[in-house]
């Protein structure tokens, strides 16, 4: 009798479903922050010429550690020459605007921009929020001014009739534009405030064109400089 009721009051408590615990999910940062980080150096190394790619293959299946020592140096060679060139030709009379904008007048419109943007947002060397634009739209006001609209007129004879159809297309001379922006970067030169705009606009333009060999000699310094993080890692763990 007494096993019965025992049994009685057992069973529905052995008919609910087990509780189970919560899930608890966990969000693989580190294997995010990897794959970030590998997908920042392979858009860099596919910007190296081809013919250069067979020097950069064996960063791609790197580790980790050499991947991040990559994009340091690669930023360090940007970040060397643009201040050392920009000081150079601030405190010199060395100027190669007219070569730099020859080969690069992109690069250097690009700098310009940048440069512009970056000074009236900091308020450095009297830029202000009124002056972002003002370098940037006459370069542009400059480019479409070269556009030239050329008209090709095809000919053709069916039965006897005469037919034209007109091909329109925009383009802009590469000569033209570099001597455009030669033009317009040499006027502003001569303003006290413009002339460090310019400046940068030309150091960055030759950074920006030595992109290629400043990938190559992130590469081959890459061994070299993860060794110097890890021992510097080292260093600080053991000084804690």
């Amino acid at each position: 009798m007494l096993a019965s009721r025992t049994l009685a009051r057992a069973r529905p408590s052995l008919l609910r479903p087990l509780r189970t615990p919560p899930r608890t999910i966990t969000t693989p940062l580190r294997n995010t922050s990897t794959s970030s980080t590998s997908r920042a150096a392979e858009r860099l190394l596919d910007r190296v010429p081809s013919r250069f790619q067979r020097y950069t293959t064996g960063l791609r299946k790197a580790p980790l550690s050499h991947i991040v020592a990559f994009l340091i140096l690669h930023e360090i060679t940007a970040i060397v020459p643009l201040l050392g060139l920009f000081g150079l030709f601030h405190y010199t009379d060395t100027l190669p605007l007219e070569y730099v904008t020859g080969h690069w007048a992109d690069y250097v419109r690009d700098g310009v921009g940048k440069a512009e943007r970056y000074f009236s947002r900091k308020g450095w060397f009297g830029f202000g929020a009124e002056d972002r634009g003002t370098m940037t739209g006459a370069l542009d006001a400059s480019a479409g001014r070269l556009e030239t609209r050329e008209v090709e007129r095809r000919w053709a004879k069916e039965e006897g009739a005469v037919t034209g159809s007109f091909e329109y297309r925009t383009t802009r001379p590469t000569e033209e534009s570099a001597r455009s922006t030669q033009d317009v970067l040499q006027k502003w030169k001569e303003d006290g405030k413009y002339k460090v705009v310019v400046e940068v606009a030309i150091a960055w333009g030759i950074t920006k064109a030595l992109l290629p060999a400043r990938i190559l000699v992130s590469v081959w310094a890459t061994p070299w400089f993860a060794g110097v993080m890890g021992r510097a890692r080292g260093l600080f763990r053991s000084s804690k």
